[in-house]
């Protein structure tokens, strides 16, 4: 399993991020899942695990303030928060933000067939029960009425140039 360094970990405490109880494995099992996976499909141009931690997992969790605010405002509204995050691929940051907050539910978009298989296998095996795999078009999820305007907060990570990510969004 890959460890997260020291570095990583000052720099997550810096962020104010705070781990509980299993989120440092998950996070590790979801690199390991993600390496696994990689040597198959494109789903990372980072070659070095070590790096991963933060190259993907701290710059996925700088989102984690953004995610305490929405949640809490949606909590205060009586109804749990929804979190969308538009071009998965290997689960940046949706997943990384799973693995942080396991009972959140979140909606992964992913096109690509096979990506969309890797992340409902990753969920299942981090035993993320509340994500929930849509192998669909961004575009397409953005017209369905269940979808649209649906979501406390929207992720996305180097899907497209803003004017056009911004559209789908």
């Amino acid at each position: 399993m890959i460890t997260a360094p020291d570095a990583f970990l000052a720099d997550a405490e810096a962020l104010g991020v705070v781990f509980d109880t299993g989120d440092l494995d998950r996070l590790a099992r979801f690199l390991d899942l993600l390496y696994e996976a990689n040597a198959r499909m494109n789903l990372t141009g980072v070659r070095d695990p070590g790096d991963a931690w933060s190259r993907h997992v701290l710059d996925s969790l700088t989102l984690v303030p953004w995610l305490q605010t929405v949640s809490e405002a949606a909590l205060a509204d009586g109804r749990d928060p929804r979190v969308i995050d538009v071009g998965s691929g290997g689960g940046l940051p949706g997943l990384v933000l799973a693995c942080v907050n396991p009972e959140l539910k979140i909606a992964l978009v992913e096109a690509t067939g096979k990506k969309a298989r890797f992340l409902e296998e990753t969920a299942a095996a981090l035993g993320l029960n509340a994500v929930r795999v849509l192998a669909e078009r961004a575009e397409v999820v953005g017209r369905d009425p269940r979808h649209r305007e649906a979501y406390d907060l929207v992720t996305s990570r180097a899907v497209g140039p803003l004017n056009v990510l911004a559209e789908y969004l």
